[in-house]
């Protein structure tokens, strides 16, 4: 669910107080140490402060204390404050412990941990596992069992993407808190934001509101005048049809807790202002109760209608969609309660588009990727229809919410805390929301969805203490920013690694010569016109000229370009420069291990899914030997680069390719210049024929894409790939050569960020 997040020097203040306080148990010993933390986790967990927790119980185990206990509470801290990976790696030890079945709830947690990472097939083995577990709890196997059928669904949408650009909007919007709640007013977009400290809060240090923030023509964003309260949140703004009226939220702490209480409120055009606000009447704002998330819309009647979101008791579920009809000025009809949309779970963030006719909510209560995912309904004589999930890349297996759609019909605004998104603190990769773009290939309207794709199966009810939606305020954190960043395609690994039986068989012959492959050795690149001739693959020694050469963009955390558009038409002349540097990473000595063969029958899809799978393996063995916090914290290191570098940049080269197609369909020819690196764990004579399997590899995924399309490229002259293999000697020197230590030369991250080839530069004529 959505959570808040605490900035670092928050965090630090927090923990300098702790350790003042408990100053004498520095002196006394490790063990008392250790204990001080623990209980200053348990006290932030019962004050729902997670952040706070998990920061305490990472300093116990510092401290020295590790036992299953402390593990298993540092989990539950990681998993209501979303740090998803972290958490699935400690519910994983307390599983492998002997002490496993004081916990009967370990295994559940797991499987949802791995769903929410996108990781399906394992998500299904856990709840299978959990399932058959003796002695589980009847209402999480009924959980579970919801899980499971949700977990197949969300395996197969993650499969077929929908033809959808996603674009992160930029650093004047985004920040590593928490933005969220986009919406357009004429040329003015504006949005909430969740980084302001309440210099009046009791608490210390004070906690975090939220603000109105505007901007202008991509201007950096800045809070708005005269509008925002000073001690309480302000946020979700909505704007009647006349753009006269603007209905938003004001939230509070009311206790010593990070939960948070909204009631909504309204304010009128004044002049070149806005009117006092004026709180809604009593049975929209009940006493005790939140009302939040507002929207404003037009029914098919002509009615102003009020939609928001509320978890009064009278609701089917934690937090249920209302509407009401607006009667006049500050006069509202009786709330109604959405029967037809709301579920046993959390409906969350609606928005109705009167062009559409379709309302827009986001929901963890039907079939879902993960987390919340954005659905549509439409709207029929008065009846909506079953909810439809809005599928792949608009949702993602973390939460996609505050669905916008623009006067053009074709963009919409949506909030996102998946992978790609700022963070502060890189323990907890997916705690912060971003306001991400999502552009269409047509207008919105109907949902063009398969049958499949609605949402036939709510979730079964919980009624534990899973952690529900705090209103409004409770969405903080951010996502980290690029000037212009294309998210890849959230799709799991685990449900795409039956694409590989897809390659045609028998049309890659491993041994076969390779025409438009030329293997250059040396460090430079000879300048040739095209056309470039086609030539058999082998060694060629050549007088050539010095060519600059662009960074290897090893650290990519997400696609740094704009997502290349998916159908014919839409491609620049200088779209193809726009996807380089472009990394791809390989295992160790892969592909096909323990050979001095220059060829390969493997794609690098089949080499890249090979390698993705072994992800825990080296999120395991790289911390090996460290300290409890330094492996935790090499873990995580070692899992960014497999999400956000290594998993992005395959993406890239799938949105690369059509793209290339495209070009060579249009008449142009290319020639397309790698690198070759590799770890130096081998030989360097080893890496050089190494390097050459490599781009083989690469070069049988284009040969075989989209049943060899690109064939008749390669034969004609129209492509060609050129590699210039430098092996080891660009390696970091502190990268161990001893194969025996096998977490410093295999599962270093360094050795791992050396094995790779990349696409340097591409030169060609162009129609």
């Amino acid at each position: 669910m959505l959570r808040n997040t605490v900035k670092i020097r928050i965090v630090k203040y927090r923990l300098f107080s702790i350790l003042f306080a408990f100053f004498i148990f520095f002196v006394t010993g490790y063990a008392q140490t250790s204990a001080a933390f623990t209980e200053a986790g348990d006290d932030a967990m019962m004050k729902r402060d997670y952040h706070a927790a998990l920061q305490f119980y990472l300093e116990a185990a510092e401290a020295g204390f590790v036992g299953t206990d402390l593990v298993w509470k540092t989990a539950e801290a990681a998993r209501q404050s979303t740090a998803l990976t972290l958490a699935l790696q400690l519910y994983s030890k307390v599983l492998e412990s002997d002490e496993e079945k004081k916990y009967p709830l370990a295994e559940y947690w797991k499987a949802v941990m791995n769903k929410n990472l996108g990781n399906y097939m394992s998500a299904g083995e856990g709840f299978r596992a959990f399932i058959g577990q003796k002695g589980s709890p009847e209402n999480y196997r009924a959980l579970a069992k919801t899980e499971l059928k949700s977990c197949e669904w969300a395996s197969t949408q993650a499969s077929n993407p929908k033809d959808i650009t996603i674009e992160h909007l930029g650093k004047n919007v985004n920040t590593p808190y928490s933005e969220f709640g986009a919406v357009q007013k004429n040329d003015t977009l504006l949005f909430s934001s969740l980084r302001f400290e309440n210099k009046n809060d009791n608490q210390v240090p004070p906690r975090l509101i939220t603000k109105i923030m505007e901007t202008v023509d991509d201007a950096a964003a800045r809070p708005t005048t005269g509008f925002n309260a000073e001690s309480l949140h302000t946020a979700s703004i909505t704007f009647g049809p006349k753009q006269d009226k603007v209905i938003f939220c004001l939230c509070e702490y009311p206790d010593k807790t990070e939960r948070i209480r909204c009631d909504l409120y309204s304010r009128t055009k004044k002049g070149n202002g806005w009117s006092k606000p004026v709180r809604l009447p009593n049975h929209i704002n009940m006493p005790m109760t939140s009302s939040t998330q507002p929207s404003l819309g037009t029914d098919e009647t002509g009615n102003e209608v009020l939609y928001f979101v509320s978890d009064r008791k009278e609701g089917k579920g934690k937090h249920d969609i209302w509407y009401s009809i607006v009667l006049g000025k500050d006069r509202y009809s009786a709330p109604v309660n959405l029967a037809a949309i709301n579920t046993t779970g959390d409906e969350m963030t609606p928005f109705y588009s009167q062009k559409n006719k379709c309302l827009y909510f986001s929901s963890d209560g039907y079939q879902t990727m993960g987390g919340l995912d954005i659905f549509s309904s439409e709207k029929k004589g008065g009846v909506y229809t079953a909810p439809r999930n809005m599928g792949v890349p608009l949702n993602s297996s973390c939460n996609d919410f505050c669905f916008y759609v623009l006067p053009d019909g074709r963009e919409a605004y949506f909030s996102s805390n998946r992978m790609g998104s700022m963070f502060l603190d890189s323990r907890n990769e997916t705690c912060c929301y971003d306001i991400y773009k999502a552009i269409f290939p047509t207008e919105i309207l109907k949902p063009a969805v398969k049958d499949s794709m609605v949402a036939q199966v709510p979730i079964v009810s919980d009624n534990s203490k899973k952690t529900t939606l705090k209103p409004d305020a409770d969405l903080v954190g951010k996502n980290k920013k690029q000037d212009s960043v294309s998210v890849a395609n959230p799709a799991s690994v685990e449900s795409q690694v039956k694409k590989n039986a897809e390659v045609p068989s028998g049309k890659i012959a491993e041994k076969a010569p390779v025409k438009g492959l030329e293997i250059v050795a040396g460090k430079d690149v000879k300048k040739n016109k095209m056309p470039v001739p086609v030539v058999e693959e082998k060694q060629k020694v050549a007088a050539v000229d010095s060519v600059k050469q662009k960074q290897s963009g090893e650290e990519v955390a997400a696609v740094s370009v704009k997502s290349a558009p998916s159908k014919p038409g839409t491609y620049r002349k200088s779209g193809l420069d726009a996807f380089l540097p472009l990394p791809l990473y390989f295992d160790n000595d892969e592909p096909d291990r323990n050979t001095t063969s220059t060829t390969t029958g493997k794609t690098y899809e089949e080499s890249f899914f090979q390698y993705y799978s072994r992800k825990v393996e080296y999120m395991e063995k790289s911390g090996k030997g460290m300290s409890p916090l330094q492996k935790i914290q090499t873990e995580i290191d070692m899992m960014l680069f497999f999400e956000q570098t290594i998993k992005p940049n395959f993406e890239k080269l799938r949105a690369f390719t059509p793209a290339l197609l495209y070009r060579l369909e249009q008449g142009d020819q290319y020639e397309i210049i790698l690198k070759g690196y590799a770890s130096p764990l081998a030989k360097n004579q080893y890496n050089n024929f190494l390097g050459q399997r490599r781009v083989r590899s690469l070069y049988n995924y284009w040969f075989t894409y989209q049943n060899n399309s690109l064939e008749k490229y390669f034969k004609n002259g129209q492509l060609k790939l050129t590699l210039v293999s430098f092996g080891e000697e660009t390696a970091a020197k502190n990268i161990s050569d001893d194969e025996h230590n096998e977490a410093g030369s295999i599962y270093n991250i360094s050795a791992a960020k050396e094995r790779r080839i990349e696409i340097i530069e591409v030169k060609g004529d162009e129609k």
